[in-house]
């Protein structure tokens, strides 16, 4: 995090060092804080959004770990009769995968379940569905494969499972991997 704030300091640095050097009149200290007062500003606000977003994404989880860990538990054949056109087993998997990401047990997974609405989709992303599809593709032995991820395709555990589908029919040298075919 400071890391990136650093980084991210270095151009208004630059640009505070060619304020600095037009201000031939100035004190040497004078002309240092000119050059050194954006950069920190940037800094600090980098720094603070960070935090911000950091605070954010905790008291999410937390309140999602916590309505997942107080409902009624629904084994994998109830949840994957809610959907029959998909296939059980990379059903399975996704919700694995979204299970594991809260820390809770798959069976704290419901059908009904909207990922914006009731996980924090949007908030929680690119984590979310980086820890779920990493997930599928280790249990599907394609550990260290590159994907693209569409996340304006899903809505609930159905529609992530078919995403990764398509992720994994776009991956190469997987045989006998779940598929969901539309």
């Amino acid at each position: 995090m400071i890391g990136c704030a650093a980084v991210l300091a270095i151009v208004p640095l630059l640009v505070g060092a060619i304020g600095a050097l037009s201000m031939t009149d100035a004190p040497l200290a004078g002309r240092l804080t000119v050059a050194v007062m954006p950069a920190a500003m940037v800094f600090m606000a980098v720094l603070l959004l960070a935090l911000r977003d950091n605070a954010r994404h905790r008291r999410h989880m937390k309140s999602v770990r916590k309505m997942l860990l107080d409902r009624r538990p629904v084994d994998d054949a109830e949840f994957c009769s809610h959907f029959p056109g998909s296939d059980p087993e990379l059903l399975t998997l996704t919700r694995d995968g979204v299970a594991r990401f809260f820390d809770v047990p798959s069976a704290c997974i419901h059908p009904t379940d909207q990922l914006d609405s009731d996980f924090h989709f949007s908030s929680l992303e690119p984590a979310f569905h980086t820890c779920v599809v990493y997930h599928v593709l280790a249990e599907c032995g394609a550990i260290d494969a590159p994907f693209t991820f569409r996340s304006h395709r899903v809505s609930d555990v159905a529609t992530l499972s078919k995403e990764i589908s398509h992720i994994l029919k776009r991956l190469p040298n997987l045989s006998d991997v779940p598929t969901d075919d539309e």
